[in-house]
């Protein structure tokens, strides 16, 4: 289980970089909290199973259902290249490219 969850925490934190550098956040507080927000969560729901002793997700859990998201978003980025996240929006338009 020790190393089940080390390999999990690593791919996480490896997974959210990758999907901060595809979004193209930069170095910002925004691109900070992208990163470390899953991290977080995936470290909280591993004390809670320590401390417990057991994992209880709801109905929509955020271990499979943002594996989805983000293997869904890698495919389409793969599909359809990422040109459309760098054109200027609303929260775009401080940053640049």
């Amino acid at each position: 289980m020790l190393f089940d969850h080390g390999c999990d925490s690593f791919s996480v934190g490896l997974m959210m970089m990758i999907c901060a550098k595809m979004f193209g956040f930069g170095d910002n507080l925004l691109a900070m909290l992208f990163v470390t927000g899953p991290c977080a969560l995936f470290h909280f729901t591993t004390l809670e199973e320590y401390y417990v002793g057991g994992l209880f997700l709801g109905r929509i859990n955020p271990i499979t259902d943002l594996s989805i998201l983000v293997i869904s978003m890698f495919l389409y980025m793969g599909i359809s290249g990422d040109t459309h996240f760098f054109q200027k929006t609303m929260f775009t338009e401080s940053m640049i490219y």
